[in-house]
């Protein structure tokens, strides 16, 4: 955890900032004293996928590994906020998080010992949860243990196996469920915060961002196995802390990988039907359901899964990628998102009129999803609902050779993470709908509560 030996001369805080995703993993390492952040690299490749960590983790006789090993476990994040009590998937979370936090310690000293050999460190590390996820108290809590209990097992000598998990697994239920017994965890601070929140960061600290405008924002996640997206309100808090406000959070299993599962599922269905010549096409869909962590792009449209195969439709609403966007993606972003953000009386048209709308995760890649982009400008009988699309330029203090700009929205979770203090994380009530005499001016004496 140190890269200096029993000497030093100064001492500063560093911040590990672990986007822990579906699909792949990815970890920025900030340190504010020195004014710049690290992309940590887990691959020998090019561009961004330098920095993504395929999510898999592998076991030979109860010892865990992030590259080989007789069992493959998939689908981390997934199943455990599926099943959060279950204490194998538990296990296997704070093993993989473990490994992923000793191989970035060790390629930060490895890279960087220059500057930290005579630095004693005061670590921290965040994870981020999708916003919906976070404002569940259990849910938060146990992604809290998992993480401190990856910390401690990163931390110790051995090989990462299940009893070194389980150790520390108990071990951080005892320091988290206790103020007192917190503060005994005095080589690391853990915190989880929301993901949206961490993503916008590298927009509120540029100088684009304006502190006395309204500062609302719309922002979706595009993953491997969901789609994240809020609509929140972000402002400056007291000792450089932000404080975020969400109106609506919504976290669906829209992500690409079930978009995929969605057409081989309509493909299996279409091939099964009397009449239809498949010889050779139902095992080649099995060859196709590859799982969540697979980081190749998806086929841009349902019908690109294979080559001579034509398909008509006597009505369009039957195409598996119309009914896939329109009744899940956009109902999701547009309408339980956006729109429901007026109809439950959170805020006024005139403040969610051109509203900034940030679009990122890998998800955004595919021509699938980026249709949103234009759905989100418009929507029938209400010209009000426009929602303008933004970009977050690289930070000019993270160091991540070969990163190119149309990627960083796959670190900026990351980078958030190892940079933002979260103050007040709150969930919005709807303004009470006040009932007047027609005849009467009540807005003469109507206060608007951005005013109170």
């Amino acid at each position: 955890m140190q890269c200096h030996g029993k000497d030093f001369s100064d001492e500063r805080e560093v911040v590990l900032g672990l986007d822990f995703g579906t699909s792949a993993a990815k970890v920025v390492i900030g340190d504010a004293a020195l004014g710049k952040a690290f992309a940590v690299p887990f691959a020998d490749q090019m561009g961004i996928e330098r920095y993504l960590l395929p999510c898999r983790l592998y076991e030979s006789d109860g010892v865990y590994s992030l590259h080989r090993g007789d069992q493959t476990h998939r689908d981390l994040k997934l199943a455990l906020i599926a099943e959060p009590t279950d204490a194998t998937l538990q296990a296997r979370v704070v093993a993989f998080l473990a490994l992923v936090i000793r191989h970035a310690r060790g390629w930060l000293f490895a890279q960087h010992a220059d500057i930290y050999r005579t630095t004693h460190l005061v670590w921290k590390l965040v994870v981020g949860l999708p916003a919906a996820t976070h404002l569940k108290d259990d849910l938060s809590l146990v992604f809290a243990e998992t993480s401190l209990a990856a910390w401690l097992v990163a931390g110790g000598p051995e090989f990462v196996d299940r009893q070194s998990v389980d150790a520390a697994l108990l071990r951080s239920r005892e320091l988290t469920r206790s103020l007192e017994r917190r503060a005994e965890a005095e080589d690391v601070e853990v915190d989880v915060v929301p993901e949206i929140a961490a993503q916008i960061y590298g927009f509120v600290n540029s100088t684009s961002f304006d502190k006395k405008a309204e500062n609302l924002f719309l922002m979706v996640d595009v993953g491997a196995g969901s789609v994240d997206s809020s609509l929140f309100h972000v402002r400056p808090a007291r000792g450089g802390k932000w404080d975020f406000e969400f109106f609506t959070s919504v976290v669906e299993p829209h992500g690409a990988m079930n978009l995929h599962r969605h057409r081989i599922r309509w493909w299996e269905e279409a091939l099964s039907k009397p009449g239809v010549r498949a010889d050779g096409l139902a095992q080649a869909l099995n060859r196709l359901k590859f799982p969540t962590d697979r980081l190749a792009p998806l086929p841009n449209g349902y019908s690109s899964y294979f080559d001579d195969v034509t398909v008509t439709f006597d009505d369009n609403r039957k195409d598996p990628d119309e009914t896939f966007f329109a009744k899940k993606v956009l109902t999701q972003v547009r309408g339980q998102t956006y729109w429901r953000t007026w109809k439950d009386g959170f805020l006024p048209q005139s403040s969610l009129r051109g509203i900034p709308v940030f679009f990122c995760g890998g998800g955004t890649r595919i021509p699938f999803y980026q249709r949103l982009r234009g759905e989100l400008q418009s929507m029938p009988n209400f010209s009000w609902l426009k929602a303008t699309p933004r970009v977050i330029d690289i930070p000019q203090n993270l160091e991540a050779p070969g990163l190119l700009r149309d990627d960083f929205d796959r670190l900026t979770v990351a980078y958030g993470l190892s940079f933002l203090e979260v103050g007040k994380i709150t969930k919005s009530i709807p303004q009470p709908k006040i009932t007047v005499n027609p005849v009467s001016s009540w807005r003469e004496s109507y206060v608007d509560k951005d005013h109170c």
